[in-house]
């Protein structure tokens, strides 16, 4: 079989394929419109849906323009179009179905228009010459491996409406060098499949726009860190959990290896599993109070850890939770040492019971005031700050939000060692709020005030 004619495209897009192997284009590769072989493929108005299977193998084409009246694509439609270097998409196109555009290898680039609100599994695997991307504002759910093998493709932007990513949607994306986005907390809400589903796990970086973020701050309207949402992001070298957040996901800040010190806040109630696995640089991690369970692998050869603050309040430690850590040598216990017995300690955690236990500590770093006196200009606002106790060597940082609780300034003072500290930040229409933290030397936070309405 060579060659499949038709008569009329828009009926074509109508026929119910009951597999692949209906339609025989999966063996001629070309499509012809009487004799004339179709290259440039052009949907006419009249079609509302493409069905399944319809131009599935069809190696032949070039070039897809799809109108303004299709709301709807079948699965596997494009398949292996290998020949397909552009494709136009309507803007009225809500979902694209799972392997539409599977192995079309010469396809270079992709808008996905916002009125898709869903882009299928493996819809776009094998696409090794798609440089350029664009997703539309509306999506929320990108599928499993849905861009999976797209080598050449270096940077993608994350709208801020995606709430799920499935597993390996980024994964073999070899070549990704920056991973955009216009809201931090959004982004810490995607539920993501698995590791190879975030795409930092190649990029390593993670932009706010157009801003590399070394320095992240997690806004106050965050509650639940979703697992694997910083995974591999090496270029992180400091991050502030507030008081919101209650839990840490499976793999959040795993790969981290830039980060050097974390506080966990006393909200969050549990570290899961591979919380911090493989943070390299990770020296000092002190524990929220309100932490009862410490998953499997959480702190897991996170080489450089000296020390380590554990809440009274922790009753069980996972399997294998500080293996790795060969230079931990002091774990400062909220409790007493009867209490410490009764800690459920995970397989192969040697690297913590060997350490020596401090018992009856007090959680290190701790502020226990913070005032702040607001000001302004007409092109700054002015913090004055003063703390209950001074700690050496520390940072007053003030941070801006817009309504949103994305950051719009910021700006890093010393902090100091008597009286007051005022820092300036730049003013902006967008801004609605602000917070001050107070940082060591080691930017890891000690404590914050209270949200700061600034109209």
């Amino acid at each position: 079989l060579k060659e499949v004619h038709i008569s009329d495209i828009a009926k074509w897009c109508g026929i119910h394929f009951g597999n692949s192997s209906a339609n025989p284009l999966q063996y001629t590769h070309n499509l012809y419109l009487g004799e004339e072989l179709i290259t440039d493929l052009v949907i006419p108005d009249s079609v509302t849906s493409i069905g399944s299977y319809a131009f599935y193998n069809c190696s032949g084409l070039t070039s897809v323009t799809i109108p303004d009246s299709v709301t709807s694509m079948g699965d596997d439609v494009f398949y292996y179009c290998s020949g397909l270097t552009s494709v136009t998409i309507g803007d009225s196109v809500t979902s694209i179905g799972d392997w539409a555009f599977l192995g079309c290898s010469g396809l270079a680039s992709v808008t996905i228009p916002d009125s898709v609100t869903s882009i299928g599994k493996s819809a776009f695997d094998g696409c090794s010459s798609l440089t350029s991307v664009t997703i539309g504002n509306s999506v929320t759910s990108i599928g499993d491996e849905a861009f999976y093998g797209c080598s050449r493709l270096t940077s993608v932007t994350i709208p801020d409406s995606v709430t799920s990513i499935g597993g390996g949607a980024f994964d073999n994306c070899t070549r990704l060098k920056e991973v955009h986005i216009t809201d931090i907390a959004a982004w810490c809400g995607i539920r993501f499949g698995n590791s190879g589903a975030n795409p930092l796990k190649y990029t390593h970086n993670l932009y706010f726009g157009e801003e590399l973020i070394t320095d992240l701050v997690i806004p106050d309207s965050v509650t639940v860190i979703c697992g694997y949402a910083f995974e591999g992001c090496s270029g992180l070298t400091s991050v502030t959990i507030p008081d919101s957040v209650t839990s840490i996901g499976t793999g959040a800040f795993s790969y981290c290896s830039g980060l050097t010190s974390v506080t966990i806040p006393d909200s969050v109630t549990s570290i899961g599993i591979d919380a911090f696995f493989s943070c390299s640089g990770l020296a000092i991690v002190t524990i929220g109070d309100s932490v009862t369970s410490i998953g499997d692998e959480a702190f897991y050869g996170c080489s450089r850890l000296t020390s380590v603050y554990i809440p009274a309040g922790v009753s069980s430690i996972g399997n294998y939770a500080f293996y790795g850590c060969n230079n931990l040598t002091t774990v400062k216990y909220g409790g007493s040492e009867e209490q410490w017995k009764t800690v459920s300690k995970g397989n192969v955690n040697y690297c913590l019971t060997n350490a020596k236990i401090e018992y009856n500590s007090d959680k290190p770093l701790t502020l226990t005031t913070i005032d702040t006196i607001k000001a302004s200009t007409d092109t700054s606002w002015q913090f004055t700050v003063k703390v209950g106790k001074y700690a050496a060597n520390s940072y007053v940082y003030a941070a801006v939000y817009d309504a949103t609780g994305n950051i719009t300034e910021r700006r890093r003072v010393p902090l100091e060692g008597t009286g007051s500290t005022t820092v300036d930040v730049a003013k902006t229409d967008k801004d609605k709020t602000a917070k001050i933290f107070v940082w060591n030397s080691k930017m890891q936070p000690i404590t914050s005030s209270a949200p700061i309405e600034l109209q």
